[in-house]
């Protein structure tokens, strides 16, 4: 396997040597690169849009780690993103920024190890996809489907493929990271980025309709998404 290629920020030093001490003692292999501060980080990143993943200490001087990662995510909206915190109660607020994981100073080798598992499950790696008469359609790319008629629309990232599928036949096929919220409408929720009472946001702004009856399913499935995907908390 290749090794993991990622960013640390933190304004202190001693961290740096910390997490450079703990990495020697891991079986996984990273490439670590330390900045102090943002300004140093942004500087660099320009030359490493290949990053893995990028750990960020939540408290900086001047832009703070929340800041920082909102700015990455407009960069690399893949990129995995690690908060390191001395306070758990700030982890809480990586949501706003879907990161992968937190570490909780004092940082150990068996934390550091767990979150570097998370990192390679996140990796890219065999591209799931829909067959449907002999289209292929990658599951990642997929906002949401909307149900016409007799036909069904699938939203992608780049287009819409319409299928004469009804929407429960697709349903049977997809996994779980699809949900209904309407009766036209299934909604991936790997691109959800706000639940509402009466529409769910996605993160490319679009807006998909949320049926009354659908509402708690939705916000349960939408929580549990991203509890399972972003923290063991």
């Amino acid at each position: 396997m290749k090794p993991i290629k990622a960013m640390f920020v933190d304004d202190e030093k001693l961290q740096h040597q910390v997490i450079q001490s703990l990495l020697e003692t891991m079986e996984e292999s990273v490439e670590a690169r330390f900045y102090l501060g943002a300004e140093d980080f942004f500087f660099a990143l320009e030359d490493h849009l290949d990053v893995d993943v990028v750990f960020l200490d939540v408290e900086m001087p001047g832009m703070d780690g929340l800041e920082v990662a909102r700015q990455i995510r407009s960069l690399l909206p893949e990129v995995a993103i690690v908060f390191i915190t001395a306070y758990a109660d700030y982890a809480i607020k990586g949501y706003e920024v879907l990161a992968l994981d937190y570490l909780l100073k004092p940082v150990t080798a068996d934390r550091l190890a767990q979150v570097l598992d998370r990192v390679i499950e996140a990796l890219p790696g065999e591209d799931r996809v829909l067959l449907i008469d002999h289209q292929k359609i990658s599951l990642k790319d997929i906002l949401f489907i909307e149900s016409q008629g007799h036909l069904c629309l699938i939203h992608q990232k780049e287009g819409i493929t319409e299928l004469r599928e009804t929407l429960r036949q697709l349903a049977e096929q997809l996994s779980e990271d699809f949900i209904q919220t309407h009766r036209s409408y299934l909604v991936h929720l790997e691109h959800v980025s706000q639940v509402n009472k009466d529409h769910v946001r996605l993160d490319n702004g679009m807006i998909v309709p949320l049926a009354r009856r659908h509402v708690k399913s939705v916000h349960q499935a939408f929580v549990a998404h991203y509890r399972a995907r972003s923290y063991h908390l």
